[in-house]
């Protein structure tokens, strides 16, 4: 079995530049990878939720959402002639990107940062410096 990368992206202008990092990567490779891409949708409070959207609604919402995330991403790897495997979830974004991660037996995990101050990274904290932290493969950040 091959070399598996997981690419998590999210709907801002790194996940691009993730994308563009994962395929110099994959060129650099003596065998063609194995492409995983990934949109976690952060789940809306359950509560709130089902109390006012049918649960079919919500789900429709939360892959809509994503699918829309990653248009431009997997169009690029499209055209580069990669074939690529796509990954919806709904959860808490680190935790569930190194849970897939895992259960992938990813070789590398790309993602991107956004570069928050130090205030912003407290108060909304930051997949990237919670991935460093938790990551079990080696972790390509795109700045």
């Amino acid at each position: 079995m091959g070399i598996r990368i997981l690419l998590a992206l999210d709907d801002s202008p790194v996940a691009l530049r993730v994308v563009d990092q994962a395929l110099a990567l994959a060129g650099a490779l003596a065998e063609a990878p194995e492409l995983h891409v990934l949109h976690v949708h952060p789940p809306i409070p359950l509560d709130f939720a089902t109390r006012h959207i049918p649960r079919d609604d919500l789900e429709a919402y939360y892959r809509e959402e994503s699918e829309a995330v990653l248009k431009a991403p997997l169009a690029r790897l499209a055209e580069a002639g990669y074939p690529v495997h796509t990954h919806l979830r709904v959860g808490p974004p680190a935790e569930t990107v190194q849970a897939l991660a895992q259960s992938l037996d990813c070789a590398y995990l790309c993602i991107g940062r956004h570069g928050r101050s130090a205030l912003g990274e407290w108060l909304l904290g930051s997949v990237a410096s919670r991935l460093l932290t938790q990551a079990r493969v080696p972790l390509i950040l795109v700045p």
